[in-house]
């Protein structure tokens, strides 16, 4: 399941990336978009038709700044406060497989009321594993 997670965390970097590189509103109604961003790795096997929101163990946690990708501690949070209109000060972004259903989720939450959910079925392809067809879970 590594090919699965490595492009998981692609999605996130990419995620983050789109996030970073937007200057925001200038504060006028939404704010400026994190700049920093957590990412956590779980597998959640059983839980096939449900998001990972909230995982039960965090396997890994990585932090993510200008282009690179840092490990630390498991479950290390973000900052939410002060916040910036819409946004967190800090993003978060949780990745993890069902290996008994065969899915893998997507979500992140960059404000009170700004995230997404998705769920993808995990395929056998001609070069390995891949990620089928996204489903949204939950929008904020």
């Amino acid at each position: 399941m590594e090919e699965i997670k490595k492009l998981l965390m692609e999605m996130g970097k990419d995620l983050f990336d789109s996030f970073a590189g937007d200057p925001g509103d200038g504060g006028v109604l939404l704010g400026r978009p994190p700049r920093v961003f957590y990412l956590d790795f779980s597998y959640e096997d059983g839980r096939g038709n449900q998001d990972a929101r909230v995982a039960e163990e965090q396997l890994e946690t990585y932090r993510y700044e200008n282009g690179s990708l840092e490990k630390v501690e498991p479950g290390t949070e973000n900052e939410t406060e002060p916040g910036n209109r819409a946004y967190f000060e800090e993003g978060r972004a949780r990745i993890s497989i069902d290996r008994i259903n065969n899915y893998a989720f997507f979500s992140f939450q960059v404000g009170p009321l700004f995230g997404r959910g998705y769920r993808y079925k995990i395929l056998e392809g001609e070069n390995g594993k891949t990620l089928g067809e996204e489903e949204m879970l939950w929008i904020s």
